[in-house]
């Protein structure tokens, strides 16, 4: 018995303990929605009167603004009727001159300057003064020949072997003709032979040193047949 009477102790215990619970739960909840609504009525209020007080400056600043517009404008006149009661020489303000928009704003300038841009008449005497001064910075002129021309002119590597090794054929035949004719012309030597054979002996000479000549093709020709003959 005594331990039905403590477990329904228990029981009864643990049930007010959870409606305790419940009940503070529930109050809890209240609390936060209460707390909730209260700061969203605070924000809309304070929406609220930041834009009422944007108009209302808004509304004051163009005031402000107008009358501003409305002092400057006045501003100037005020000035110039008060330098009218001023002043006791009308006469003399009648006579000025007011310089325009476009005056004021077109810079002066210096007659010093615009004098370097005029053309003066230049006698014979000082033309040729400033025509000596210009060859003497020049200094002294180049003629350049088409050869020495042709010669400076920036050539491929293959164009300029080319054109070296065609001047060096050239000048070996010029060797060659040359100690060709010195043979004919020497006469101790052909003087010793017989005319037959240093005529023989000339034009083979001629023939294996000189094929692509013509002139000297002929000549050999020539010869051979009064050989021959």
């Amino acid at each position: 018995m005594t331990i039905l009477l403590l477990m329904k102790m228990m029981m009864k215990r643990s049930l007010m303990t959870m409606m305790n619970e419940d009940d503070t739960n529930s109050e809890g909840e209240e609390n936060l929605n209460k707390e909730i609504d209260e700061n969203v009525n605070k924000k809309k209020d304070k929406k609220s009167k930041e834009q009422k007080r944007k108009f209302s400056n808004f509304n004051a600043q163009l005031h402000a603004a107008d009358t501003s517009l409305w002092a400057l404008k006045k501003l100037p006149g005020a000035k110039m009727e008060g330098a009218s009661l001023d002043s006791p020489d009308d006469a003399n303000l009648s006579t000025m001159k007011i310089p325009s928009s476009d005056q004021l704003s077109a810079k002066p300038l210096d007659p010093y300057k615009l004098e370097v841009h005029v053309r003066k008449k230049v006698s014979k005497e000082e033309k040729l003064e400033l025509l000596r001064a210009g060859r003497e910075r020049r200094g002294t002129l180049v003629v350049w020949s088409n050869r020495q021309k042709v010669h400076k002119k920036a050539m491929p590597l293959a164009a300029k072997r080319a054109k070296s090794t065609r001047s060096w054929q050239g000048q070996n035949r010029k060797q060659r003709t040359e100690s060709i004719w010195q043979a004919v012309l020497r006469k101790e030597s052909l003087e010793a032979m017989n005319p037959v054979e240093a005529k023989l002996e000339v034009v083979s000479s001629l023939i294996h040193y000189s094929k692509e000549h013509k002139a000297l093709h002929n000549y050999c020709n020539i010869t051979k047949r009064s050989a021959t003959s």
